[in-house]
């Protein structure tokens, strides 16, 4: 189960979840469809299309967040670790300066 997302970055639909939460229903068999779907049709047309009356039910697809594409930005290839604990980079990514003038 992969999905594109964002800017093609493919990620794992394994996070979401299998049942909804408040009512148990099965709900997982329907994201990938949702995935494709989402872009070119209204949330609600694609929720009334897979016959999802519950509010709980449709309340997992409305509010799913990709937690996984959130913290790819934050991979760990580039850090190091010493003796002590601390985490380095080996690159900085961003760089704050602030002038003194």
């Amino acid at each position: 189960m992969k999905s594109v997302f964002g800017h093609g970055v493919v990620i794992d639909t394994l996070m979401f979840p299998v049942r909804c939460y408040t009512c148990n229903a099965l709900i997982a068999h329907k994201y990938d469809e949702w995935c494709e779907r989402v872009c070119n049709e209204s949330m609600r047309q694609i929720l009334d299309s897979f016959d999802m009356k519950r509010m709980c039910c449709r309340r997992m697809f409305l509010t799913h967040v990709h937690v996984t594409a959130d913290t790819i930005q934050y991979s760990n290839i580039d850090q190091i670790m010493d003796r002590a604990g601390t985490v380095m980079m080996l690159e900085p990514q961003n760089i704050r300066r602030a002038s003194c003038d």
